[in-house]
């Protein structure tokens, strides 16, 4: 074993000697595990990504458009992987990965390129195919290039795929013109990735009813090197948050690395969310609007007055996705159920999904919802009421229970 390391199928236990009792094979072992792992973590397949399952890759290699650019994260892996970040290459073996993926699932499209860079436009209809083939899966595209959106989408676009999130990354003040771009484009769901937040950004004059989503995220980096970051200050986090939230579901992904500095908290690119600020701890999913039912006209009649802000935005988040909820009129504010209270819209939320697992009609947009919104309840809904038939809606992870997902 000398120069370059080949393994056979019968050497597992000698290659690991030879590892661990000489310098360069160890180092050998920790460079092939990495150069593994990165494969498998971000050529496709799984995520860490908190806000998305898995990740698929048409291609791999990007240009930077500006300074949002500047300490990307794929051209930090470029450098462990071993390929030149700046050459777009369509991949290989896992080009057609989601037509492999069974469980539906979301899927980052493409975090190692740019779906819509220029480089791409003699393949991205084979994409655009697998895609339109997978309506089980959601893909959420993410590009810097939103102004070669229009002129590069399948002319079955019409008004959106319903499988297909459309959003931009935007991080400084430089890169607001990326989002007016955006609003001009017709998709189901449309968001925003402001990371890295380098800046302070002002929404003003812009229609934020047209921003289904938006991920937030402070820069990640090393203090010295070529792959650095830059502060991110938690006021501007919080102004986001606070011009966002009334129209548009926020998901805090990091705080980043300046900050869990500052904060002194465990996980250096201020990831973990048990740490934030309470105020920040907030991971909010978009409801694409189905039906475009009104939430002001639907169900108002029984409405409280005291109606408070979780209930009324579990109710506009169940009214986008096309699910009208029969409020029990004789109940003024809601009622006690099993010890616990529930609110006029928890109630009504719980009653729609028992029975949809009663009858074998489940509503797994009101399963979610219910789980989102009233998380507490919705544990308190499977304890007293868990069965077998709750075990087998699709798309259901009972936290109470150890399941297999029906399968």
């Amino acid at each position: 074993m000398n120069g370059l390391l080949t393994p056979t199928s019968n050497t597992f236990t000698e290659l690991m000697i030879w590892c661990l009792k000489t310098p360069s094979g160890f180092m050998k072992m920790v460079q092939l595990n990495l150069r593994f792992f990165l494969k498998l973590n971000t050529m496709g397949n799984i995520s860490k990504i908190q806000w998305t399952d898995a990740t698929w890759n048409v291609a791999r290699g990007c240009t930077k458009v500006d300074q949002d650019c500047k300490y990307c994260y794929m051209y930090r892996q470029s450098k462990l992987y071993g390929y030149d970040a700046m050459d777009v290459v369509r991949t290989k073996t896992v080009f057609n990965m989601p037509l492999k993926l069974k469980e539906p699932s979301l899927i980052f499209t493409s975090s190692l390129t740019d779906f819509f860079h220029p480089s791409i436009d003699s393949y991205r209809h084979e994409a655009w195919d697998i895609i339109r083939k997978c309506p089980q899966h959601t893909f959420q595209i993410l590009t810097k290039r939103p102004e070669r959106i229009l002129e590069n989408l399948p002319a079955d676009w019409g008004t959106g795929w319903d499988n297909v999130w459309i959003g931009t990354s935007v991080g400084s003040p430089k890169g607001m013109q990326r989002i007016f771009d955006l609003l001009e484009i017709p998709t189901k769901v449309r968001f925003i990735s402001f990371e890295p937040l380098h800046e302070r950004i002002s929404l003003d004059h812009i229609d934020l009813s047209k921003i289904d989503w938006a991920i937030i995220g402070g820069e990640s980096g090393n203090n010295t090197g070529k792959y650095r970051y830059r502060p991110c200050q938690l006021e501007w986090i919080e102004k986001l948050i606070n011009d966002l939230s009334p129209t548009t579901q926020v998901f805090v992904k990091q705080l980043g690395t300046y900050l869990s500095k500052e904060l002194k908290l465990k996980d250096r690119h201020g990831g973990d969310i048990s740490e934030f600020p309470e105020h920040l701890q907030i991971r909010e999913m978009p409801v694409q609007r189905k039906k475009g039912l009104d939430p002001t006209e639907v169900g108002v009649v029984y409405l409280a007055s005291d109606f408070n802000d979780r209930d009324w935005k579990a109710h506009t988040d169940l009214c986008f996705a096309g699910i009208p909820l029969h409020y029990h009129p004789d109940d003024e504010n809601g009622e006690i159920w099993e010890g616990l209270f529930f609110s006029k819209v928890a109630l009504a939320l719980m009653d729609l999904v028992a029975g949809g697992v009663v009858h074998n009609t489940p509503n797994k947009d009101a399963i979610r919802l219910f789980k989102k919104h009233y998380p507490k309840e919705f544990q308190h809904y499977v304890k007293h009421r868990g069965s077998p038939e709750l075990e087998i809606v699709l798309g259901v992870r009972l936290e109470s229970k150890n399941t297999n997902d029906g399968n």
